[in-house]
Order: structure tokens, then sequence, then C-alpha cells
């Protein structure tokens, strides 16, 4: 009996940690498949900015309309290319690629580290990391999204540490909690959230614990030291942290962005989508079992904090928490009548929290001594198993494209109702083919949207003599990623990227007749 339960604890101990190699190999082995998105070159830009101002070497940073927009991750973002000389642009999008996934994956091992602390149970919480994983969108996010991606990560490391230090306060957890939650503020201002879900998780945690509230002096503390360690990590925020903290509140909470967005057969300008456009988006982008259990776990969860206290009661405070990171940022972004745009990437912080309630309904569905129990967990598994390998499959079939994922609740002509590859990331396909494949030896061609430029750093200047742009009226070939307009007239095509049967990207022969 005894070498039995030693064995079930080591493959507890050993199944996150293969699971998290797995999870760093295949990133590992996928960084360099995918192409520059549209922010990318302006994140960039922003990132080396500011190390000029931070080394002293200019102020320029200043006179940039993005400068609150993540400087903080984007001065770590140029440290490679700065510290190892990167000069061309393969080189230089492939160390932030793979840093961008870094830190996807560091993500991922606080996810692991929530779950547990959460339930107390490995597998579910390796449960967890698989259906964070197992959401398409979010994986091909964490190559190439330097705005949500690193936000989520350092947000989900807030998190985790603020509970820590709210059970065991203290310099050991006071200090990372410090160094995560100021850094996560110069990523986006709604890092500000932090302190308000430490107290209110400490508060209500408190109550079955009162040895927390003799601690004040520890939470008092983290809120002094807090702007502190916002101001030293936030670059931003140096020269007058008041008048810019001002300006960056008011850009981040109506951010200057008014080109408009296909949102269920409409374009539609960011200031003027409904309020439903974020729970749509999540609806539809995000695998259709993982969306019914968060949806039910929802249900659950109020139920629970309502009329089941006493059963959660050491795990109230972490309900309740979850719950409100779930749902307060959608609705602080409906009413301040935020700017939310290109689906809900903007929220994809609120993501662990979906999760952690998942689990917690879970741990409470499975606890129950029902006679119907044996069949519950028997349905859930099947249910679940096929729903990871359906993902998976579309994952490895779309790779690297997996950033173009619906469920059936899209419905038809999903290209004719919501935007497919609007970060022009397929661009970088386009051009190998036309560059190493197609067998004319030039081609007078023109592109649609900023990303088609953005990828011709890929290719070395000899490479690019194949390719002649000129204005759309004189060129033999266009190539779009159907960003602004879902339908085209022409009809022969050369070359197209599609995902499953949806075309992202075409090549098109143009006649000027």
């Amino acid at each position: 009996m005894q070498l039995k339960i030693l064995e079930n604890a080591n493959i507890q101990r050993l199944m996150p940690l293969v699971l998290l190699a797995v999870v760093l190999l295949l990133g590992l082995m996928n960084f360099k498949k995918y192409g520059i998105s549209w922010d990318e070159p302006m994140q960039r830009d922003m990132g080396l900015l500011c190390y000029d101002y931070v080394s002293g070497v200019s102020n320029e940073f200043f006179s940039i309309q993005n400068k609150y927009h993540n400087s903080t991750w984007e001065l770590f973002n140029v440290l490679p290319e700065k510290w190892l000389n990167l000069t061309d642009g393969r080189s230089i999008y492939y160390s932030r690629h793979l840093l961008n996934f870094i830190i996807y994956w560091v993500g991922l091992v606080f996810l692991y580290r929530l779950g547990r602390l959460f339930t107390g149970d490995s597998w579910l919480a390796c449960l967890g990391v698989l259906i964070f994983v197992l959401t398409p969108r979010i994986f091909a996010h964490g190559f190439y999204n330097s705005k949500d991606i690193p936000f989520l990560s350092f947000f989900l490391m807030s998190m985790y540490y603020a509970i820590r230090f709210v059970q065991k306060p203290g310099f050991p957890m006071l200090t990372p909690l410090l160094l995560a939650s100021g850094a996560v503020f110069g990523m986006r201002i709604l890092g500000i959230m932090i302190p308000f879900f430490m107290l209110l998780f400490a508060f209500f945690y408190g109550l079955s614990n009162r040895k927390v509230f003799a601690q004040w002096r520890w939470f008092l503390a983290y809120l002094l030291l807090y702007p502190l360690a916002v101001f030293i990590l936030v670059p931003v925020l140096w020269p007058d942290p008041v008048f810019h903290f001002r300006e960056a509140f008011s850009m981040m909470s109506h951010f200057p962005y008014d080109d408009p967005v296909l949102f269920q057969g409409e374009y539609i300008k960011p200031a003027d989508l409904p309020w439903y456009y974020v729970p749509v988006w999540v609806g539809i982008s995000v695998p259709l079992f993982w969306v019914f259990l968060f949806l039910s776990a929802s249900i659950v969860s109020f139920y629970l904090l309502l009329f089941r206290r006493t059963r959660i009661k050491q795990l109230y405070s972490y309900f309740l928490l979850f719950l409100v990171w779930s749902w307060l940022p959608w609705l602080m972004v409906v009413l301040m009548g935020s700017h939310i745009y290109d689906e809900w990437r903007h929220l994809f912080f609120v993501y662990p929290a979906m999760i952690m309630l998942i689990l917690g309904m879970l741990k409470f569905l499975f606890s129950l001594k029902l006679k119907w129990q044996i069949f519950f967990r028997t349905g859930f598994y099947i249910i679940f198993l096929w729903q990871s390998l359906v993902t998976l499959l579309f994952m490895v079939r779309n790779n690297p494209y997996q950033y173009v994922y619906f469920n059936p609740l899209a419905g038809k002509n999903i290209h004719l109702r919501y935007e497919m590859d609007y970060w022009g990331l397929s661009y970088r396909q386009a051009w190998e083919y036309l560059i190493y494949q197609y067998p004319e030896s030039s081609v007078d061609v023109q592109f649609e949207t900023p990303p088609g430029e953005y990828n011709l750093a890929w290719f070395t200047a000899s490479e690019l003599k194949k390719l002649h742009f000129v204005d759309y009226l004189s060129c033999r070939y266009f190539v779009t990623n159907y960003r602004f307009h879902p339908v085209y007239s022409h009809t022969e095509k050369i070359f197209t990227i599609k995902v499953d049967g949806l075309e992202i990207m075409t090549i098109f022969t143009v006649s000027h007749e």
C-alpha cells in the first residue's frame, strides 16, 4: 500500500514536469514559423526608444503616441537585440517570438501553481494547463503578441503571489509580489487591479482565518511600497508620475483606434461596438466544451457562494476572487465605454480565472458522494478527451494559423461575419511562395495592409529583388489577407492559405482591362 501511494505521489510530481516540458519543446520547435503581426514593428520601435531613454541616449520615447502601451515589457523585449547585436530582421523577430513564447510558458507554470494551490490536486491543476494550451488562439498569440500575452502572464504571476502573500505575509512573498505587480502596471494600466484583488481576497480569507487581520502591517507595507515599485519599473512615469499616470489612464480607457472591425457581418468602429462584443467573441473562439465548462462553473460558483458557504468555507475567498477576476474587467470595459477591438485579446488576462472556476467546480462535483458519480466522471473524461483531440488536430493541421480558430457556434460564412487573419501574419508565407516557388523571375505586386511590408523583414535584399512593388493600377499580382475586404472580385488565384476551408490569404492575378 505504501509503495502504491509513493508511486502515485511520484506520478503526481512527474506529471506537471512532463506536461510543461512537452509544451516548452513544442514552443522551441515552432517559434520560427510565425509571421510578423500588425503591431510588432511599432512595439519594437517603442522598446528601442525606451531603451535609449533608460540608457540616457535620447528622450524621443516621450514623443510617440503608444508610449503607455506596454513599454515595460518592450524594454525587456529588445534586450536580446541590443546585447547580442542582432541586425537582420529574421534574427530580431526570431528573438522576439522566442522571448514572447517563454513568457507565455512561464505563465503556464504559474497557472499550474495557482491551480495546485486552489484545488490541492495536481491532476486538476494539469487539467487547467491542458485547457489553456488547447485554446488555439491564445497558444498562437503566445509567439507574437507582445501586448496581451505578457500582460496575461505577469497578471497571473501577480495574483499567485498576492494569494501567497495573504496566506503567509512576509518578505519572501512581498518581494516577488511587488516586482510582478509593479511590472504589470507598466504593461497596461489595468494592472492597478492587483492591489484591489489582493485586499478583496485578504478580507474574505481573513473571515475564516482571523490571523490574517493581525498581519495588517504587512498589507500596509505593500500598499505603501506598491507605488514605488510601479515608479521604478515603469520608465514612462519617471519625469512626472502624476501627469503620465493621468495620460495613461485616459489613453488606455479610450485608446485612439478608429479603424472599423468586422463583427456579425457589419464593419463597426470600436467606439460603437455593442456591449456583447466580448462575450460573443469568447463564445465563438474558445473550444465549445471549454465555454460550456466556464458558464457552468460560473453558475455553480454563484450557487456555492450563496447557498453552500459552509461546505466551501476554506475555498470561499478563492471562488469569490476568481468570479470577480473573470467578470469585473469586462463589466468595466462596458461601463467605461473602453475601446475593444480585434476579438477579445485585450481581456485574455481573465482566462486563467475562468479556468480556475472550472477547476473549482470539478473539485466540488467530484467530491459529491452520489450514485451517479461514476457516470458523471466517465462522461466528463470522454467529452474532455474528445474536445482535446479535436482541438489538437486543428492546431496541428493549421499550424501556424491557430489564431484563426472558431468553434461551431460561429456558424456558416464565418469570413463574411468575423475577422480572420487581422494580424496579417500569413503575408510571410505568401512572400515565401512568390520568392522561392513561383516560376516567374520578376513579379509586379501590391499588397493590401501594412503587415505585407513588415513581413518582408524575413528576406535578404537579394531575395527581395524578385519582387517589384508598384501601385494597384499597375500591378500584375495582388496579395491580401482580407482585413477590410472579406470578398474580392478577382477570380484567378495563384496561391491561397486556408484554415479549415476558410481563405485567410490569397494572391490574385489582376487584369486591368
